[in-house]
């Protein structure tokens, strides 16, 4: 019975792994609508294609582990959202940086990074679809 238990756990966590890797998820991209910390949707993005290629850059980021205090809320959030439940899966917080070079970008709950600037090209031309940087 124990070992029965064992492997339903497995292939129950391994089930919600691969719904979470097969990208059968919505991305909801908030715009900050007013220096307070109110924001509308701007996009939302259900292109498979697209979502593969927005999680493999998200994935492939070296997070840092720490946590950060900004001065302002952020000017864009990203929103995974499970098609099925409609529960979010995971959240990320883009501010765009003073001199419009780059981004800082925060995964809820751990992560912490400052994008490359191609990195950050890539990233807002995928989920914005617009030249924020110079």
């Amino acid at each position: 019975m124990l070992l029965f238990s064992i492997t339903l756990f497995i292939i129950g966590c391994s089930e919600t792994d691969s719904k979470q890797l097969t990208y059968e998820n919505d991305l909801v991209v908030e715009k900050q609508i007013d220096d307070k910390n109110q924001y509308e949707v701007y996009t939302k993005i259900t292109n498979t294609e697209k979502m593969v290629e927005i999680k493999s850059l998200l994935n492939n980021i070296s997070w840092e582990a720490k946590e950060v205090l900004m001065l302002q809320p952020p000017h864009y959030k990203l929103r995974f959202i499970d098609k099925h439940s409609g529960n979010d899966l995971q959240s990320y917080f883009i501010w765009i940086t003073p001199d419009k070079e780059t981004i800082e970008v925060v995964k809820e709950a751990w992560g912490y990074r400052k994008l490359s600037k191609n990195q950050a090209k890539k990233l807002l031309d995928l989920t914005i679809g617009e030249a924020l940087l110079k």
